[in-house]
Formats: C-alpha cells, sequence, structure tokens
C-alpha cells in the first residue's frame, strides 16, 4: 500500500541521524516514576528467589518454577541495585556468589547449557522444559555483566559457566545456525534454528566470541535479514525481539555489513507503536500513549502477540513501552505516565505494571514476570545512566565477537540497513526472474480424484526444486530429494489445478482436526492473483493444502487473503484430492470462476498471477501437531513470496486454437 510504504519511509527518516546521546532531561515527576520503575523491578528480582540457591521465579507464584532467563537478569538487576544504594556491596556479592555456585554445582546442565524452566530449590529440570540456547545465552549475559561489575570471584565463576557451554553442539553444521534447544537423547534437537532476525544477536556473539567453544564467525552471516520495507524484521513483528539484544549490547552509533540495529530498532519500535494507534477503533486498549504489541500474558494465555495482522487482539504489555525509552524516550514516557494513570489501580502493584492488560476484555493481569522486570530494569537504567551498557561492553570476549563479525564504530552513520545490503536487498526481492507458464483449455473436465492418468497432453509441467529455495526457510538436508511440478488447464466453469511433489521423507503429522496449520509440515500452496491482466483489483486467492493427515485425508483451506478458512466451509465448491505414490504424492483441484471473481470474464489470452510452492520437513519421527517445516521451494524463489504478489510468475489461459487439451479423456 502506498501509504504504508510512505509511512515507512518517514520511519526510517526520523532512525537515522543520531549520532550522539545526551544524557536525559527529565521533568522531577518523571524521573520519580522512573525510580519507582527500577526499584520495583528490582525488588521483584531480590524477593522471587530461593535464598539457598539463587534461581529467581520465573513468576511471582510461590509454586513458580525459576527461568535462567529471569536469573541472568537478576544477575544483572544485582549490581543496579547496588549502585541505587537499595543493597550493600556486601549483600549483593553473597547472593551473586551463592547464584553462580548453585549453577556450577547443581543446575542440571548439557554440554553446559541449561534447561528453560528449573526447580527453585535443587535446580533440576521443570516442566518438561527443553534445554534452551537462548535462555543460556541471557543467564551468561546476566554471569558475565556481574563478573565485570564485581570482578575477582565473581569474575572467575562467571568465566567458568561461560568456559563450559558448547556452542559447536548446539550448532547445526549444515546451516551454521544455532539451534533452539535440545529435549533429551530420546527426542534430540528441537526442529528449530535461529533462522531469521529475532533476538538471537546476542546469542550469536557470545557463541563466535567464546574462548573455549567458537562457532565460526561466518554463522553472524547465515540467519536471514528480511528487509523488504527498508527495515530488517523479525516475520512476528513482536516488540521484545527488537529490544532484548540492546539491552546488554551497546549497538549505538555501530553497524556490520547489514545494518545499523539500533536505527533498525528505532524503527521497528515506532511502527509498533503506530500500528496500535492506527487499530485504536478496532480495540479500546490503543491510543495514541497506549501501545506495545509484545510476547506476553494474554486473556487466553501467554502469547508472541506482534504488530502484524492477526497477530493482535488489543492486549498491551506495559513493559513493552518501557523498554523502550532508549529508542524513543518521549513516546515511551508519554505511555508510561497514561497506562500508570488510566489503569494503575488494576495494573500497578508491589513489583510496579503487572504483565499486560486487555481493556477490550476486561482483562488485568494480576501476574509479575521475571523477564519483564529484568528488560524494564536494564532499559530503564541504560536509558538513565547507560551503566549496563558501559559495563557489559568491557567484556573482552563480546568485543573480540563484534569484531570479527565486522562490527565498526561510526557516529556518521545514518542509515538503517547499509548501501551496500538495501542494494542486495533490493536484487534479491526483485529478483530478475519473469516466470511464465501456460494453462491450456480443456475439452473434457478431469476428474479430480488426486490421479494425475487424466493430465495428458503435449505440455510439459513446470519444474520447482531444491535449487529455489525461499531465503529464510531453507534448511534443506544435504541428501533430501525435493522436487515439484505443476500443471494448470481450464474451461469456461474452472481452473484446475494439478501438482506432482517428489519427497524423500513424507512427513505427516497433523491429526483430522488441525485443518489450518498446512505450513506446520509437508505441504503444498498455489498463490493466485485473478486481477492481473485486467488491470483490476480482484484481491489474491491462496490455496493451501495437505496432502494427508494422520487419518490419511487431505486438508485445503484458503488462507491470508480476504476470506480465510476450510474450504469446506469458505470456498465449498472447490473440489481437492490427492494420492500417495512410490516417491510422493500428487493432489488436483478445480476452482470454480466464481472464486476468483472471474465468471463469465475469462477468455484465451487472460493472464493470472501465479506461484507454486512446496514445504517440506524431513522429520520421520515430528511429534503429533508439532511444526516441523524446514524449507521451502517456490516457482519464485524470492523472500516473503507469499505477501507480495507482485513477485509471483504469470500463467497464462491459451485457447482452443492455441492447442486444445485432451484432458479427462
Amino acid at each position: 500500500m502506498p501509504g504504508t510504504k510512505l509511512l515507512l519511509a518517514l520511519l526510517i527518516g526520523l532512525a537515522v541521524g543520531v549520532g550522539t546521546f545526551p544524557a536525559p532531561t527529565l521533568a522531577p515527576e518523571d524521573e520519580a516514576l522512573l525510580q519507582e520503575i527500577e526499584f520495583r523491578a528490582f525488588r521483584y528480582f531480590w524477593e522471587q528467589v530461593d535464598l539457598s540457591t539463587g534461581l529467581v521465579r520465573d513468576r511471582s507464584r510461590p509454586t513458580s518454577p525459576s527461568s535462567i532467563a529471569a536469573v541472568g537478569f537478576g544477575l544483572a538487576a544485582i549490581p543496579i541495585g547496588v549502585e541505587r544504594g537499595w543493597i550493600t556491596r556486601e549483600e549483593a556479592l553473597e547472593r551473586v556468589i551463592t547464584t553462580l555456585k548453585t549453577f556450577r554445582d547443581k543446575v542440571e546442565t548439557e554440554h553446559g547449557f541449561y534447561y528453560h524452566f528449573v526447580d527453585p530449590h535443587s535446580g533440576q529440570r521443570a516442566m518438561g522444559s527443553e534445554i534452551s540456547s537462548i535462555d543460556t545465552a541471557w543467564f551468561i549475559a546476566g554471569a558475565l555483566f556481574a563478573g565485570e561489575y564485581f570482578r575477582g570471584e565473581v569474575r572467575s565463576l562467571a568465566r567458568e559457566l561461560y568456559e563450559r557451554v558448547d556452542w559447536n553442539w548446539m550448532l547445526d553444521p549444515n546451516t551454521l545456525q544455532l539451534r533452539h534447544g535440545w529435549l533429551g537423547p530420546v527426542s534430540g534437537f528441537l526442529p528449530y534454528n535461529w533462522d531469521t532476525y529475532s533476538e538471537h544477536m546476542l546469542m550469536y556473539l557470545l557463541a563466535i566470541g567464546s574462548p573455549t567453544h567458537p562457532i565460526p564467525p561466518k554463522a553472524w552471516d547465515a540467519w536471514h535479514r528480511p528487509a523488504p520495507d527498508g527495515y530488517i524484521r523479525c516475520p512476528t513483528e513482536s516488540m521484545f525481539v527488537y529490544v532484548y539484544s540492546h539491552a546488554w549490547v551497546d549497538f549505538r552509533n555501530r553497524h556490520d555489513a547489514y545494518a545499523n540495529y539500533w536505527n533498525n530498532s528505532v524503527v521497528a519500535i515506532n511502527r509498533n507503536r503506530l500500528f496500535c494507534y492506527a487499530n485504536r477503533f478496532r480495540y479500546a486498549t490503543y491510543s495514541r500513549h497506549v501501545w506495545g504489541l509484545t510476547a506476553s500474558d494474554g486473556p487466553d494465555g501467554y502469547r508472541c502477540y506482534g504488530a502484524r495482522p492477526g497477530g493482535h487482539d488489543g492486549t498491551v504489555a506495559p513493559y513493552a513501552a518501557i523498554s523502550a525509552l532508549p529508542f524513543i524516550p518521549q513516546e515511551a514516557m508519554a505511555a508510561i505516565r497514561t497506562m500508570k494513570e488510566l489503569y494503575g489501580d488494576r495494573i500497578w502493584g508491589k513489583y510496579g505494571f503487572t504483565s499486560a492488560f486487555n481493556v477490550d476484555r476486561d482483562w488485568y493481569s494480576t501476574d509479575f514476570i521475571g523477564i519483564d522486570k529484568g528488560i524494564e530494569l536494564l532499559m530503564v537504567e541504560n536509558y538513565r545512566t547507560g551503566f549496563v551498557w558501559r559495563i557489559f561492553m568491557r567484556n573482552r570476549y563480546l568485543r573480540n565477537a563484534m569484531n570479527a563479525v565486522g562490527f565498526v564504530y561510526d557516529p556518521e552513520a545514518d542509515f538503517v540497513l547499509t548501501p551496500a545490503y538495501a542494494a542486495y536487498y533490493q536484487r534479491l526481492m526483485t529478483g530478475g526472474i519473469e516466470t511464465t507458464a501456460e494453462a491450456p483449455y480443456a475439452s473434457k473436465a478431469p476428474l479430480i480424484d488426486g490421479r494425475l492418468e487424466d493430465w495428458e497432453w503435449e505440455h510439459e509441467p513446470q519444474v520447482v526444486d531444491a535449487t529455489m529455495l525461499v531465503p529464510g526457510i531453507d534448511r534443506l538436508e544435504p541428501d533430501a530429494i525435493l522436487r515439484g511440478k505443476f500443471w494448470a488447464t481450464w474451461d469456461e466453469n474452472c481452473l484446475y489445478l494439478a501438482c506432482e511433489v517428489e519427497d524423500s521423507v513424507l512427513v505427516v503429522n497433523m491429526p483430522p482436526t488441525r485443518r489450518g496449520d498446512f505450513w506446520y509440515t509437508d505441504s503444498i500452496e498455489f498463490y493466485i492473483q485473478p486481477g492481473r491482466g485486467l488491470n483490476r483489483d480482484l484481491g489474491i486467492f491462496k490455496l493451501a493444502a495437505l496432502p494427508f493427515d494422520t487419518a490419511g485425508n487431505p486438508h485445503a483451506c484458503r488462507h491470508e487473503d480476504s476470506n480465510p478458512g476450510p474450504l469446506e466451509e469458505v470456498a465449498p465448491k472447490v473440489k481437492y484430492a490427492s494420492f500417495r505414490t512410490a516417491t510422493g504424492y500428487t493432489m488436483e483441484f478445480s476452482i470454480p470462476w466464481d472464486y476468483l471473481g472471474l465468471s463469465g470474464l475469462v477468455s484465451p489470452g487472460m493472464k493470472l498471477g501465479f506461484c507454486f510452492t512446496v514445504h517440506n520437513s524431513n522429520n520421520p519421527n515430528a511429534p503429533l501437531g508439532a511444526y516441523v517445516r524446514t524449507a521451502m521451494i517456490a516457482w519464485n524463489p524470492v523472500p516473503e513470496v507469499w505477501a507480495r504478489p507482485n513477485t509471483w510468475g504469470t500463467l497464462i489461459l491459451v485457447g482452443p486454437e492455441d492447442g486444445r487439451a485432451e484432458v479427462g479423456t
């Protein structure tokens, strides 16, 4: 949309040209409010802890397990408490040393990594959680920060724990991407990698800078940086991903080969704020000064909310605006004041703001979450004094890693994307690929039974293979076989589509009840833009299909278009079927023209925007209902092809006089 592009251009303009960062000048009442927010957040880490182990609870509930990420934030909170005069240095040292010795001697570990949740008293695995790479990174960051601050025994303990972490064990050797985690010797590694921009930058730097188990610096280049709108974005557009690494690493006035990540976060956070404002008439929670879509509690449980269609429900987490203070101080301060004034009687308590609220649902959380309090405390302190940045940046392993991956200090860097990466991504976006396919006229409609015996004519199919991986979803095992073909034909009633997929490991792990989660596993899609040849906006029709559920039946749905849902509900006249072959599967579809807005308008020579994609997993032991997709190939393999009809190819309807297709004989 032109308006959206203009807005993003303005946001990018606002982000650049910063150069210097003077200390803030705050009104006395704002200074007092921030002091209170910091103190109450600090008190969480001082009180919500098992005193015998130093392990911090995940939530402010007596029965809550400990979160190792919350422990990391707690280790950073304690020096802030010393600097602010809330505890003595002796009290702080005792707590920090207790915590680090607990991790050295008691907390359950694997190759130096820790379980996401552990019992606060014993340190043993809790809630069946995974060995978590990212949560281990937050803990190690807190330990190293405490080590740089206290020096001596604390520094030695922190370094010992850092040296234990075997980052190479967690590295996927095929992609040079760190894995999300490990479930145990039976289930093994989680089927997800840190493969696209997210909160993981600090983790990669810690892994590359490791004094004992460093991963190659080129792993920094192995994760995808999608930037279709002039800034590098996370698919969820959840605000915390643009903040967490910045709590520790001072990215201001620094850039690598790709971006100034500070400016990048300014743009993304402003976009999150304005997304809420644009939706203020749909949700009563949102307003000019109430915003912040991020991972948080919600009326229906914990969700990864974000500034994207379908990614929000009116739930705002106060920690989002609080943690945005260093990036957009005026807007963040206004949000903090407004939330306390309007809703303080329901969301302000012993540890500051509660986790989230939703005015539309009349829901106000009573919980406080450790990592929320941690990011609040660190970012407010960074905004006021830069203390966390100043101490953490002393660490030579971090500095070595930043140098190794190409960071340079450049106060004159008035950009979000580096000019070179912006130009590269623009070439990647357009691709220079013009794909065209023909759909011959069918004298007889094919029988929609999943078999392709009646699709016999002289036109060769269009082929999509492993060389056509979509950037960002491109982890295909070296020995994997993945290849797709598609055919199209038409008559006055319908557009007919068929495909054949060769797949060395056909994964079937979706139960019959999961009718919209095709993209979790092996599946296909057809994207259609009906109005391309008419220069008319007829929207898009995105057809997604799962060849088999666990009962052996296919599923199909529309998604990400104007009428999403299972075909049986939103497009019941569409017919489809699948068939298992020796090398994979085949599928057939008939789509009446009225669903495409073309009833009575079709004729030879008409052009439709068109694309075919194949989603792939090679996990034969995929858990029931689990997301296991690792790769996606497409007829037009450009970044985020699913969201960009202008990059799709063209399907041309060929008339009888140009070569009739004898289909359905």
